[in-house]
């Protein structure tokens, strides 16, 4: 490398020799030495220190300003060499020439930081800077302390360095570079940071909006002195908010739709990106992926299926009212809750359980689906009907992604009822549980107050009709006349405690179960005298009792304090019996009952879990009164348990198996030309025969039918296959 003066006299005999160019090249290459010995070795040095410093932000900027001013001696030095001002073009292009190559990435890693600072500052002192930042005592935007603040010192100190950075040609390629990418990476992390997962109940996108267009946009364009290149890059910043929130959404998007109606807020916040982004596909990929991984598998209960399912509805409607998303996202839930056999007792349940106003509105809303309609022309699916001839200007055409042999007018009509009755595609399996569960609720009240259950009834009459529901009806009637029955047997009563009796119409109810029992002589009583009762208000007509049902409030004396129970009538019974004696056997329960013994053994050891009867000796079928008595807690949290669910569930499976009873002639005829048949096969066989419409018996079920016919010596059941008996 020539020294100055040594230059300066090559130069200038260059010049006069060959002209100008000769002299530039000249001038060039002794700049490109003197820079890359300056980049070498100061301003490396200086970079580098940059780079390791982990102190404050104001220690940052001021690392780096030094190093811009060691830089920008050694630039204006040789500038001062050059006088010639066609020279500085070339001059610049052989910054870029030396600098890249030698300090790229460090020197971009230095700038990302400068850069952050820089923004952190501008944002703070815009008042921005607390949009998605946790509550702190520290500067958001230098750090220190609130009261030690120093970003207008550092805002001017950053101003600082981007002019000078300008003055040294390091800002157009270089700088701007690296701010575009701070501006993107800090986007990113803004929209983490207000998107906490978990939190949807309130919208941030508008917030988000503003920050950016009146925080990050204006610091940018401090550096950008070309307005086509800044509106370029405020288009690819909006765009990329949007995509940034919409895929924030996305990922928690399966406990956003659980969330539902709560999480409405981020949703429409979705809603808008999936306008502004392309994420239709990406948003149905994931979804149909959580949904897969976190709802549809045996850890589950079918309630919480269901739940998810009508949130996934509401909530998808919403964000895509074409329906498209939601038919492919709620399609496979559909299809496993088919193979659940719990599913139609869940629905009605879930449909009837505390939602009289959200069925009423839902009914209300619209006719929604045609179930069961064989004259239905899938045709006429999508013919322009009034309501949307009266709200055209609203109409939209669906998406590119909705399948082409869909129906749109039933994609976009279809009501939650419809979609969820819709799983089973029969309104007569729906009305058919419906009428089991309302006999079972009818049956557990203790007071004759139906409006609710009437309301119900009459809001699913619009959907269904009066002729499927009039069995329900009738029921219900039957409790008011039982209420009516009640007073005038009060009236009449004379008795030491009082008698309230749900009168049944055997023929509208679903069947019942009779459990073999003997009320104590006291109990039986009282019913004949209310029997007696009826019979004056109801000539020629009399009652039968089903003693197994309903609940006995019982007072017992225990300690010289009185502990009152409602539990079932066979624990009221056994439990009597212990005045009598205080010791029993299970079969001496079973014969005054005139019940089976593993009803007598189950209803006593109910009775010593609450701590009144305990097994002498321990482990056999002897019963007598606890010589220390139970606490009233202890007796009462018991009585809370579910005994009569268990006997509920029990009686339901029975009547199951009493069920196939029907199909016994072609069981056993099936059995007689073939050798022998598993359950599985049989299973298969039987849901065939089954009624269309109607939901085939579950393999348990069928299982248990089996069992019946081998315990009544009818079936031999031999190596995992049942066989007819040789005669």
């Amino acid at each position: 490398m020539l020294s100055e003066e040594s230059f300066h006299r090559a130069y200038s005999l260059l010049r006069k020799v060959q002209g100008d160019r000769a002299a530039s090249e000249l001038a060039c290459c002794q700049f490109r030495r003197t820079l890359a010995d300056t980049v070498n070795d100061e301003w490396t040095n200086s970079i580098a220190a940059v780079d390791e410093e982990e102190g404050s932000a104001q220690s940052v900027l001021t690392a780096f300003d030094e190093a811009l001013n060691i830089f920008g001696h050694s630039y204006e030095r040789f500038k001062q060499m050059c006088t010639d001002e066609t020279q500085v073009p070339e001059l610049c292009l052989q910054i870029k020439v030396v600098i890249f190559p030698i300090l790229a990435p460090k020197l971009l890693r230095v700038l990302e930081r400068v850069f952050q600072v820089g923004f952190d500052v501008y944002s703070k002192l815009q008042g921005s800077a607390h949009l998605g930042e946790e509550q702190s005592d520290a500067c958001h935007g230098c750090g220190k302390e609130l009261s030690s603040c120093c970003c207008h010192h550092l805002l001017q100190l950053f101003r600082s360095i981007i002019e000078k950075m300008g003055r040294l040609h390091l800002l157009d390629r270089l700088a701007n570079h690296t701010a575009v990418r701070v501006a993107f990476g800090t986007v990113e992390k803004k929209v983490k940071n207000v998107y906490i997962s978990g939190d949807f109940s309130s919208s941030h996108l508008d917030d988000l909006v503003r920050w950016l267009r009146g925080a990050l946009l204006p610091w940018l364009g401090e550096m950008c002195a070309n307005s086509d290149a800044l509106h370029r890059q405020t288009d690819r910043l909006e765009a990329f908010l949007f995509d940034s929130v919409g895929r924030r959404l996305i990922s928690q998007l399966f406990d956003i739709v659980v969330d539902f109606p709560d999480s409405s807020p981020a949703l429409q916040d979705l809603t808008t990106c999936l306008d502004r982004a392309l994420l239709r596909a990406h948003l149905t990929d994931s979804l149909q992926r959580d949904v897969s991984q976190r709802l549809l598998h045996i850890g589950v209960n079918t309630d919480d299926v269901l739940n998810a399912y009508t949130s996934a509805v509401k909530s998808l409607r919403i964000l895509d009212p074409s329906g498209v998303i939601m038919q492919a996202v709620c399609q496979p839930i559909r299809q496993y809750l088919r193979n659940r056999t719990d599913t139609v007792r869940c629905i009605v349940s879930f449909l009837t359980d505390q939602r009289q106003d959200e069925l009423g509105a839902e009914l209300c809303k619209r006719e929604g689906l045609a179930l069961d309609d064989p004259d239905a022309d899938p045709d006429d699916a999508d013919d322009f009907d009034l309501s949307s001839q009266q709200d055209w200007t609203k109409w939209s055409p669906d998406p590119v992604d909705a399948p082409v042999d869909d129906s749109r007018r039933s994609r976009r009509s279809a009501d939650l009822i419809s979609m969820l009755i819709g799983v089973y595609g029969s309104k007569d399996l729906f009305v058919k549980e419906y009428r089991q569960l309302l006999s079972e609720r009818l049956l557990k009240s203790r007071d004759h107050d139906i409006d609710a259950e009437l309301r119900y009834l009459e809001m699913l009459k619009i959907r269904f009709g009066e002729t499927e529901l009039q069995q329900c009806e009738v029921m219900l009637k039957d409790i008011k006349d039982s209420a009516r029955i009640d007073d005038f047997a009060a009236q009449h009563q004379n008795l030491p405690f009082s008698v309230s009796v749900r009168i049944l119409s055997a023929h509208f109810w679903p069947k019942q179960r009779d459990e073999r029992l003997t009320l104590p002589d006291a109990l039986q009583l009282g019913l004949a005298s209310y029997n007696q009762r009826f019979q004056m208000l109801k000539a020629s007509r009399t009652l039968e009792w089903i003693p197994s049902m309903g609940s006995v409030e019982v007072q017992l004396e225990i300690d010289e304090r009185d502990v009152i129970l409602t539990v079932s009538p066979a624990l009221a019974a056994i439990i009597w019996l212990f005045q009598e004696k205080e010791t029993w056997t299970t079969d001496e329960l079973s014969a005054r009952l005139t019940a089976r013994s593993s009803t007598v053994r189950r209803r006593a050891k109910w009775w010593q879990i609450a701590g009144l009867l305990e097994q002498r000796p321990a482990g056999s079928d002897t019963w007598t009164l606890c010589s220390s008595a139970p606490s009233t807690e202890r007796m009462q949290a018991h009585a809370e348990t579910a005994d009569s669910d268990s006997d509920d569930e029990q009686s339901r499976q029975e009547s199951d198996v009493d069920a196939l009873e029907m199909y016994w002639t072609y069981v056993s005829g099936l059995l007689a030309n073939l050798d022998s048949l598993k359950t599985e096969r049989v299973h298969s066989l039987l849901s065939m025969v089954s009624s269309p419409g109607q939901q085939g018996p579950t393999l348990e079920t069928v299982n248990a039918f089996l069992q019946r016919k081998v315990k009544q010596n009818l079936l031999i059941f031999s190596a995992g296959a049942y066989k007819a008996p040789r005669k």
